[in-house]
């Protein structure tokens, strides 16, 4: 394959800046929106465990479309079904904010806007990551890696305390400002000029062939099957756990304001995360790295039991949320590394499944622990999941024995 020309620093890649501001921005609107959805719920209808099914929903539609999601967008062209999906969802959010003021929001609006959202935002999810490689040298894309980990850290740094501030003014207001970030993702894809995929022949293969093939071939990667089980459990036990926090926050009196700003201290944590993570890629073991998280999960899952105070709770948050980007930095850089570009739709959509196959059942389980057994039941069992988790992981060869994989190699 013919190599690009760009420079090796990203900040001279036009159409990485363009693909990377415009993700970061929407990425805020999305966190806003994401933190107004549970509380707008709960004023609705002081229901944790409602939260908990509207939640278990937007992930279970993630589940049933993410296999069709990945296989089709190995076949369309990449960067418009982002543009499509930028649309879609930008006048998902801006109905929300219509209806309220109007006065016709209802808990029907929200299940099916919310449908909307995960069912395009699903399909944007695939194309944005599988076309990452395409957007960058490979001797730039553990850095570009690191870049949009630190996505997530600046949604939550940002997004969480905008969105509380947001919603105490009015409950709608922060989903107009998700449609306003879409827009502009929207404008930075349509400036854009690289190719988001390699050229390739039409292929007339089924639709459910196309998904049979990347699932067997993750399968027959012993390392890639491991993590990708090994996820499954800790999304499980930790799928509920922006709903746990708000709700120990709200145990100790905490408003919408001050529930926000201790999400966005994780959003510090992930941003420290994401700047650290490439060179722990480079230089500390795989399996040091993986089973060192998984340990240090249970432990910072422990303090939550004592349902703990909003500063020390905002502590706990930001060490989460750092440890949260080398994990996937570490556990993507392999998958990029292994699975050729034909295939990367496919592939990322079968791991994404079987990470988050049980997310919809830990969100719900979750929600209904929450409102008939209590925070520290809760958390207690998540805590017992995490240790069970940590000891399966150790027990998995293909994870102990593996090491560092250096993404930026040729293959």
């Amino acid at each position: 394959m013919e190599q690009k020309s760009y420079s090796n620093s990203l900040w001279k890649n036009r159409d990485f800046l363009l693909l990377w501001s415009g993700q970061t921005l929407s990425s805020v609107g999305t966190a806003v929106s994401l933190l107004a959805f549970p509380l707008l719920i709960l004023a609705v209808t002081h229901s944790p465990a409602q939260a908990g099914f509207i939640s278990a929903m937007r992930s279970l539609t993630y589940l049933l479309f993410v296999l069709p999601a990945g296989a089709l967008v190995d076949r369309w062209d990449r960067k418009r079904v982002m543009i499509v999906c930028d649309s879609a969802r930008l006048l998902g959010m801006a109905s929300i904010f219509f209806l309220g003021i109007s006065g016709k929001l209802t808990i029907e609006v929200l299940y099916i806007t919310g449908f909307i959202d995960v069912l395009f935002g699903t399909f944007f999810s695939i194309a944005e990551v599988t076309c990452l490689p395409q957007v960058v040298d490979k001797e730039q894309l553990p850095s570009a890696m690191g870049y949009t980990q630190a996505t997530v850290g600046i949604m939550n740094l940002l997004g969480s305390p905008l969105g509380g501030l947001l919603f105490s003014i009015q409950m709608v207001v922060p989903f107009l400002t998700d449609a306003i970030t879409y827009l502009f993702s929207l404008c930075s894809l349509l400036l854009m000029r690289v190719p988001f995929q390699e050229q390739r022949e039409a292929t007339k293969q089924h639709l459910l062939k196309d998904i049979v093939e990347g699932l067997g071939w993750l399968w027959r990667q012993p390392l890639l099957r491991a993590m990708a089980l090994t996820t499954a459990g800790n999304v499980f036990f930790g799928a509920g756990q922006t709903l746990i926090i708000i709700i120990i926050a709200q145990s100790q009196q905490a408003s919408s304001e001050v529930i926000g700003i201790i999400l966005s201290i994780g959003g510090i944590g992930g941003i420290i995360g994401s700047m650290v993570a490439t060179k722990v890629q480079r230089h500390v073991r795989f399996a040091f790295v993986i089973l060192g998280i998984l340990w240090l999960d249970v432990l910072l899952w422990m303090p939550l039991i004592l349902l703990p105070a909003p500063l020390l709770l905002g502590c706990i948050v930001g060490f989460s949320y750092l440890l949260s980007p080398i994990y996937n930095i570490v556990n993507i850089g392999y998958r990029f590394k292994l699975t050729p570009d034909v295939l990367r739709g496919r592939v990322n959509s079968v791991s994404r499944l079987i990470s988050n196959g049980l997310a919809p059942l830990g969100l719900t389980l979750t929600g209904l622990l929450l409102q008939y057994a209590g925070p520290k039941t809760t958390v207690l069992l998540a805590v017992i999941g995490q240790l069970v988790l940590a000891l399966f992981a150790m027990l998995s060869r293909s994870i102990r024995h593996a090491h560092t994989l250096d993404i930026s190699q040729h293959n």
